[in-house]
């Protein structure tokens, strides 16, 4: 399970954008051994994520392709949480929610 502290602080990267698709909220986190008073966000195993390389520079055009295979049916979204991480290198990982294939 990964545990993720929501912070409103300038935080070292890997840093997480959490984006809750019931809410419409977005938040900043930081995975990090040490509690900082915020309630943690738990990441549970069992949710299935689709890992989606990117860059900073290349985000939106990436976040639109995610929409268009969702509309074309080849991405199974669950539309429950979605996340960014973003690594010191510029590089994004972006994890989608999805339906289990089971």
């Amino acid at each position: 399970m990964l545990k993720l502290y929501p912070t409103t602080e300038k935080v070292q990267i890997p840093l997480y954008k959490i984006y809750n698709h019931k809410t419409g909220e977005t938040v900043i986190a930081t995975e990090t051994e040490t509690e900082n008073g915020n309630e943690p966000i738990l990441m549970e195993d069992f949710i299935w994520f689709e890992k989606v390389p990117t860059t900073e520079d290349l985000l939106s055009e990436t976040w639109a392709s995610i929409e268009n295979r969702s509309k074309q049916g080849l991405l199974k979204r669950a539309y429950t949480v979605d996340f960014e991480k973003h690594l010191p290198d510029g590089k994004v990982e972006i994890y989608i929610a999805v339906n289990p294939h089971c």
